[in-house]
């Protein structure tokens, strides 16, 4: 009647395990979740750039976006794997010593969610850069396309029109 078998061992034993996890398995799932949002934030920006430019959305760079997405979490999943294992490490130590107590901390995983939001804070910020930088490039261009295409005098005319416009505006 009140004896324990081996399986309600085992199933108080997992309890126990995983409320000393409790925290550290929030904090991996709150990670997995900022990639997830910092990526496809990069993708909302990107679409909306492209929609102020009057650029075309391809389905074609939405799916590079999946892919990226895939290849950040397999990162972290490979970062999990990592902490796990140290974890665990440090769980043994912590239940047979009776010294110092060991923190259980995702290191891995913390430090490739960093970097990968990072990366994704960049490359928001790099969209408009470039975005920027090839309009100016390209207006560049085009001027020097019209200044070789006039002459001389057609260039003189052209900076007394403008100087007579900004005279008369001011």
């Amino acid at each position: 009647m009140g004896s324990i078998t081996t399986t309600d061992l085992t199933i108080k034993t997992m309890e126990e395990f995983l409320k000393d996890f409790t925290l550290q398995i929030a904090f991996i799932i709150i990670c997995f979740a900022i990639i997830i949002i910092a990526t496809f934030l990069d993708l909302n920006c990107g679409i909306k750039k492209a929609k102020k430019r009057g650029e075309f959305v391809s389905s074609y760079k939405m799916r590079r976006t999946l892919e990226k997405l895939r290849l950040y979490l397999s990162a972290t999943l490979i970062a999990v794997m990592i902490d796990i294992a140290q974890m665990f490490f440090v769980y043994i130590h912590n239940q047979q010593t009776k010294g110092a107590i060991w923190w259980m901390l995702p290191i891995a995983t913390g430090i490739v969610s960093l970097f990968i939001v990072f990366l994704e804070g960049k490359s928001i910020k790099e969209k408009a850069d470039k975005k920027e930088q090839k309009e100016a490039q390209e207006g560049f261009e085009m001027i020097l396309r019209i200044a070789k295409a006039l002459s001389s005098d057609d260039i003189a005319k052209l900076i007394d029109n403008i100087k007579n416009l900004k005279g008369n505006n001011t």
